[in-house]
């Protein structure tokens, strides 16, 4: 596929081309468009209030917001990496945990089938956030299995399903992948991370 990359790096480029895939330089080159990490999406950006912890820059943002859209509109497949799927969340109608503990740890966690807790390997946890996707749209496809609490706003009681560790969500009206994790990080320890990444981009194109 040929795969145009928003505010990349050359490890998102090598994560792609050392898949067989060819980098282009705009949107309307590419089958396919990755968001990269970075900041914390702006809360603004799914109608609450910043969080303390929450570092945002609503400039890149609204400048991203004009990229999904245009991907939308050509019904072209999006996949957002960490903060890039955070993103994508948000954009597809989801909301954001601001500050869950868990994460951030500069390690790693396993990851789970959500439909049936399949151990899918070892995947990298830098985020302090967590994605609430919009359960009536989106399709939840790995948890990190444990249940995440957001420190500020749920008591110990406050638990549901939807608190579980959300780690890859599908949008199918969207297309849009979220994969909050970091296939693109060096090391044989995440082989099971970029495997899984690409099959769940299988899943995106297959739409």
């Amino acid at each position: 596929m040929k795969v145009y990359i928003v505010d990349g790096s050359y490890a998102y480029s090598k994560l792609w081309t050392n898949a067989g895939h060819e980098i282009v330089s705009s949107v309307e080159e590419a089958d396919i468009v990755q968001f990269t990490g970075g900041e914390d999406v702006d809360p603004v950006m799914y109608g609450e209030e910043k969080h303390r912890t929450t570092m945002c820059n609503l400039r890149r943002d609204l400048a991203e917001a004009e990229v999904f859209e245009q991907c939308l509109a050509s019904k072209k497949p999006m996949v957002g990496i960490c903060r890039g799927g955070q993103f994508l969340n948000v954009m597809s109608g989801g909301k954001m945990w601001q500050n869950v503990d868990k994460h951030a740890i500069g390690g790693t966690h396993p990851l789970y089938s959500y439909s049936d807790s399949t151990y899918l390997g070892e995947v990298s946890s830098t985020h302090h956030q967590m994605m609430r996707p919009d359960l009536g749209k989106a399709i939840i496809l790995a948890h990190g299995g444990e249940l995440s609490k957001d420190r500020e706003h749920l008591g110990d009681d406050d638990w549901c399903e939807s608190y579980y560790d959300v780690e890859v969500v599908l949008y199918p009206f969207s297309k849009s992948l979220c994969f909050q994790p970091h296939p693109e990080f060096n090391g044989a320890h995440l082989d099971d991370c970029r495997k899984y990444f690409f099959e769940c981009v299988d899943k995106l194109i297959s739409l």
